[in-house]
């Protein structure tokens, strides 16, 4: 994959940057200086935001316009993957037939060291939600693809031809939450869903509705049933949420279903 944009080495220069402001805002006593700090940090914050690879990580099934979305390659301690972001991405504008992002994420056995804060990347391996795939004319496309620490992420791309209200969608991939819109557009809360995932992947594609692309293929080319067994189907890899916080890796109970309000 070509991830265009900053290269690892100033981005490893931008966290260390917002470690450094972070720990002598913490450590200051003095007023002025605690905000003369929090402003560094927070320019910090939105350069890594606006510099950011944009990366094509799927392709509609219905205009056959490529997916492209922000996306840090680089290490589980950026921002991008963090449950709850301090930053706020401004994102290529998608097909008017996107509608969510999620994906999984395989580290391989390595242990996740750089990711301190909250990070909840899916799976292990590619699951779909069903109560999505309920929704008509709703589809969903796979595609996986190495990172430069070894780890595979996979995204996991819905698409409708008449999309759905924000309310019955669901938090895009590795955050908690998200902003749920009224028919204006208009910001109307906040949600989390917890629906039941399904990793049992190849009925889903034999009757249509779950599409993939080849690992690491920068052609994005759709492919389904005619095309031979998926390269996501069976996959090794634990089948919970996973957790990494504290340099540490957990594993959550399956989603049981509904919706959670975490911002109550």
């Amino acid at each position: 994959m070509d991830f265009a944009g900053i290269s690892a080495r100033d981005r490893a220069e931008l966290m260390r940057k917002h470690l450094e402001y972070t720990n002598q805002r913490l450590a200051s006593k003095d007023k002025d200086e605690r905000r003369r700090l929090e402003a560094l940090r927070d320019g910090v914050r939105v350069e890594y935001a606006d510099r950011l690879p944009r990366v094509p990580l799927s392709r509609c099934p219905y205009c056959k316009q490529p997916l492209v979305r922000a996306f840090d390659p680089y290490g589980l301690d950026g921002f991008w993957w963090h449950a709850v972001s301090p930053v706020q991405f401004k994102e290529p504008e998608p097909c008017p037939h996107f509608a969510v992002l999620l994906g999984a994420l395989s580290l391989h056995g390595r242990p996740p060291r750089e990711a301190q804060a909250a990070v909840e990347p899916g799976a292990e391996v590619p699951f779909v939600v069903p109560r999505l795939l309920g929704i008509e004319t709703m589809r969903a496309v796979c595609f996986g693809f190495k990172l430069p620490a070894g780890d595979t992420a996979y995204p996991i791309a819905y698409f409708a031809e008449s999309l759905p209200p924000s309310s019955e969608l669901h938090q895009p991939w590795t955050k908690r939450g998200y902003q749920v819109v009224n028919d204006d557009g208009v910001p109307a809360g906040w949600s989390t869903k917890i629906d039941a995932w399904d990793f049992d992947l190849a009925p889903w594609i034999e009757r249509g509705q779950l599409l993939w692309i080849e690992p690491e293929d920068a052609a994005l080319e759709l492919k389904g049933t005619g095309n031979g067994e998926s390269p996501y189907v069976g996959l090794a890899g634990d089948r919970q949420p996973q957790r990494f916080q504290r340099g540490e890796r957990m594993l959550l109970p399956l989603p049981a279903g509904g919706t959670a309000e975490p911002y109550d």
